[in-house]
């Protein structure tokens, strides 16, 4: 009985050996928990694996050969328990040979995992439906791993479905796992495949966790709005079993009302019927679809399982669309109008603009942003003056036809002529004319036509054109390259209208002028321009008068020592220029300020505390244009002259004396032999 094991162990020993002299070994023994690595072999390691090299008792170095990150360095000395989780990617000679031959190649493990359906990636699906485990790995099918799915209450299965076990499964059937969701609850499940590091040569590696949401198998429509308005969308989510094929209809019926769009693949039941379609529920048990209304009400859209017979639906209610315009009530000729507003549920706004002759001048569609608004700017340049209509109409893409449409918001532009105004300093220094700005205000046009004249000889001193900034219609310009001699000059500012286009520009001015009067080049001006038979130019001119540069200092009193000294000048000079007021004492002591001119005037204070006594002179310095005067300092404040004030004689009103009646005669002698016998009788008294 012996002899026949040992024969037969031999027979089969000789078997093995057969086979295996075809065979080139690629890696280790697979299913284990440890490696076993043959020095002088070929051996495939996963980084974080437990090496068993077969030269344990008698360990030697393991040197790194490739890449050069590696290449001589040396690791620690082969056993029966090595941790490879301190080797990196690379290729390793494991005799302590750093030329030696590479008998160890070392990689990063990889596991990675998806959940399909047929060839598409699901997250959610309906219970009992069939889901293949897709799986990236470069572990040894051999080595065995646990797929962990644990349901919405946390709990981790150890069968799915079909009863297939869930745990210690090699790689070689993980690759192919189909995942039966029969007797799955609703909710969320995770899945996630970690190795069996008793059974996967130590390694202990994690792939990436799956979310899969099982839905109910029944059919159910959700809206994802089910109240909008004309021409908002709304997207229906239909779920249902995977691959069931699903009616959906609306009612009421009414072809003109509903646009139907597929977020997914569908078809329509019939050719132009909107109202109905036909889906197939996808892998991950739903499908999606677009509705807008055109009208108002309450549509009710419902959906049927052929494979099921089972139906859902849900409501929808429609309101009219909110609409507003707003745009200017009166706009000036060659301006762009800014028409705006608001659309609620359509993608935007088609805008019409008509004449009084309810001819049609614009036709635009703009799309609102993200904060429902539509805008539209109309260039009015060509436009004749008068009352033009503008009505909105709400819609998604351009509307195409308005018949039997109405407006869904209107409002009018009255647009009127252009005009033109022109200003200019009305005294220039003659050093300050090369930076002197004409200023002006021309609606409507985008450039105008500025010509300037010496009155006296009619000699054109400078032509040309000027932009206008089209936010406010003003214009700018400093024509004067060279300075300008004395003199009175007009300024003539030709708009060209709402053509855009000058009568006749280069006429105006190319003839001669000399020796003209302003009022002869007025008219030649005017009738190039705003008498020309067919033009719409407007003009406006303006006159300023060139000065010889100068300061003239306000009479300056004497001051007291330690008085407030105030310096007063006034100038032709331009307005900011750097201005100088300087003091020069009898001791040749300065005291200088420093100040701009504003409002043609120079003002300067001093403080003539510690000031020497004695006559002081006075520069002012606006921009080299100089005057000087002189003043004097007092030990004292100067006592001011007494202003007398004439004395107002006062107007005597005649005193009117009355008419007295002469007393009667006598009647005076009676009283004054009155008074003498009184007398007469007081001495008597008294020498008694």
């Amino acid at each position: 009985m012996k002899n026949k094991i040992t024969a037969t162990f031999l027979a089969t020993l000789m078997i093995l050996t057969f086979f295996g002299a075809f065979v080139t070994p690629v890696s280790a023994a697979a299913g284990g928990d440890k490696n076993d690595i043959t020095v002088g072999g070929t051996n495939n390691v996963l980084i974080g694996q437990q090496l068993n090299f077969d030269n344990n008792e008698s360990a030697t170095t393991i040197i790194g050969l490739t890449p050069d990150s590696i290449k001589g360095l040396t690791f620690s000395l082969t056993s029966a328990d090595y941790d490879s989780s301190i080797l990196s990617a690379g290729t390793y000679n494991c005799s302590g040979n750093a030329t030696g031959a590479a008998d160890m190649s070392v990689s990063a493990p990889i596991l990675t995992i998806d959940l399909k359906y047929g060839t598409t990636s699901v997250s959610s699906t309906t219970a009992g439906t069939n889901l293949t485990l897709d799986v990236s790995t470069n572990i040894p099918n051999g080595d065995a791993a646990n797929i962990e799915v644990k349901d919405p209450d946390g709990n981790i299965l150890g069968t799915d479905g079909d009863t297939q076990a869930l745990k210690n499964v090699t790689m070689s059937l993980i690759k192919t796992f189909c995942l039966n969701t029969t007797g799955f609850k609703a909710g969320t499940y995770t899945v996630q495949v970690k190795t069996n590091t008793s059974a996967a040569e130590g390694l202990d590696m994690k792939s990436n966790t799956l979310s899969l949401a099982i839905e109910s198998a029944d059919i159910a429509i959700s809206a994802s709005k089910t109240s909008v308005v004309k021409g908002e969308k709304t997207t229906l989510t239909i779920t249902a079993p995977a691959g069931d094929t699903v009616y959906v209809t609306t009612t009421p019926v009414d072809k003109n009302t509903i646009v139907l769009s597929f977020n997914d693949i569908g078809t329509a039941l019939s050719a132009g019927d909107n109202n109905n379609a036909t889906i197939t529920i996808k892998s991950d048990s739903t499908f999606k679809l677009t509705m807008t209304f055109n009208d108002t009400g309450t549509y009710t859209v419902k959906v049927r399982d052929t494979t099921t017979t089972k139906t859902a639906t849900v409501d929808v209610s429609v309101s009219d669309a909110v609409v507003s315009v707003d745009a200017p009530t009166i706009a000036t000729i060659g301006t762009k109008v800014t028409i705006t507003g608001t659309v609620t549920g359509y993608e935007g706004a088609t805008v019409t603009i008509k004449d009084s002759a309810d001819a049609y001048k614009i036709w635009a569609y703009d799309a609102k942003d993200s904060s429902d608004v539509y805008e539209y700017k109309w260039d009015t340049a060509t436009m004749l003056p008068g009352t033009y209509r503008v009505d909105i109409y709400a819609h998604n893409g351009n509307l195409t036809s308005n018949t039997g449409v109405s407006a869904d918001a209107a409002t009018s532009i009255l647009l009127i002529e252009g005009d033109v105004a022109v200003t200019a300093p009305d005294v220039m220094a003659k050093t300050d004319t090369t930076t002197m700005e004409v200023t002006g205000v021309a609606n409507g046009a985008t450039t105008i036509y500025m010509l300037a004249f010496r009155n006296d000889n009619g000699a054109c001193s400078w032509n040309g054109s000027v932009s206008v900034n089209s936010d406010d219609w003003t214009f700018t310009k400093k024509p004067f390259s060279t300075m300008l001699t004395k003199g009175t000059y007009t300024v003539f500012v030709i708009h060209p209208g709402r053509n855009a286009a000058l009568a006749d520009v280069k006429a105006s001015y190319s003839g001669t002028y000399s020796g003209l009067t302003l009022s002869q080049i007025k008219d030649t001006f005017n009738y190039y321009t705003t008498e020309m038979p067919g033009s719409d130019d407007m003009t406006a001119t303006t006159e300023f008068k060139v000065e010889d540069d100068k300061v003239t200092i306000s009479p300056t009193a004497d001051v007291g020592a330690g008085a407030t000294l105030i310096i007063e000048a006034t100038t032709n000079r331009k307005d900011g220029k750097l201005a100088t007021v300087t003091l020069t004492g009898p001791d040749a002591s300065l005291a200088i300020v420093t100040t701009k001119v504003a409002d043609g005037a120079v003002t300067a204070e001093f403080d003539t505390t510690d000031y020497t006594l004695g006559k002081w002179d006075v520069e002012v310095n606006a921009d080299g244009t100089k005057e000087t005067a002189t003043f004097n300092v007092l030990a004292s404040a100067p006592i001011p002259t007494p202003t007398v004030t004439p004395t107002v004689t006062p107007t005597v009103t005649p005193t009117v004396t009355p008419t007295v009646t002469p007393p009667t005669p006598g009647f005076e002698a009676v009283f004054a032999i009155a008074g003498l016998l009184a007398v007469a009788y007081l001495v008597l008294r008294r020498e008694e």
